[in-house]
């Protein structure tokens, strides 16, 4: 079970086009995957801190609670 305690980000995925598909699949979870970031803020990137989780909502639904690992590619 995931402690909850440490979620402190949420990230909203903007897809476009009509067709519905995920930016982050979620039947193709890995366990390290990038997260990409609006340009206009890119500051924000930097701002998660190693062990705090971050939730990714596509399409109004919860896909996915990341733990951030580093700030390092």
């Amino acid at each position: 079970m995931t402690d909850l305690a440490s979620l402190k980000w949420s990230q909203n995925v903007n897809c476009h086009g009509s067709s519905v598909s995920w930016d982050f699949p979620v039947n193709g979870i890995s366990k390290i995957f990038l997260l990409h970031w609006n340009k206009i803020n890119k500051n924000n990137a930097l701002k998660p801190q190693e062990g705090e989780l971050i939730i990714i909502r596509q399409y109004g639904c919860v896909t996915h609670i990341v733990k951030v690992f580093n700030n390092t590619l």
